[in-house]
């Protein structure tokens, strides 16, 4: 339960407890309640949010988590050990948000300077990547044209070295 559901269930008992001394006290509970920080959300990549969700789902405890635990898990852990250990565990026991993968567009240069056409890596249904020709000159604002790196690189390892950042629009 969260501050903001406790004080919720505290206010709804005003009027409702009648005995002396009761409203004072309810009264200085809420003040309290008030006072309360709520615990911030650690971020974490989506895979460490996988790991944690589908641990918790097997009813395992946070030892049997980091007792035995999948490559990508141990990298991420060496990047910063101490610091990464202490977010994982915070985001184990309170909350967390997963980090917003950065994406990127690929344009493959065209050895034949079409002006209007454009040789790039697009997203198709289920998730695939393919190459596609198109003639948008607005192509880079277009969602399906925006992917990661880990979708870039399970095909298209080469064409890495044109990945350009999306730009981010407020």
């Amino acid at each position: 339960m969260n501050k903001q559901k406790l004080i919720e269930k505290y206010e709804s008992l005003k009027g409702i407890w009648n005995s002396p001394g009761s409203i004072p006290a309810l009264e200085c509970f809420l003040q309290d309640l008030y006072q309360l920080t709520e615990p911030q959300k650690v971020v974490i990549p989506k895979f460490v949010a996988e790991y944690i969700k589908e641990y918790k789902e097997t009813n395992q405890n946070i030892y049997n988590l980091l007792t035995e635990y999948p490559p990508e898990i141990g990298s991420w852990l060496d990047g910063n050990y101490k610091k990464r250990l202490d977010t994982f565990a915070r985001a184990w026991l309170d909350c967390y948000e997963i980090e917003k993968e950065k994406l990127y567009t690929v344009e493959i240069p065209d050895p034949h300077n079409h002006i209007w056409m454009h040789t790039v890596l697009s997203r198709a249904p289920k998730g695939l990547v393919r190459v596609c020709m198109i003639n948008n000159s607005e192509w880079k604002s277009i969602r399906q044209y925006h992917l990661t790196e880990a979708q870039i690189k399970k095909d298209f390892e080469w064409a890495w070295q044109f990945a350009k950042p999306v730009e981010e629009v407020e």
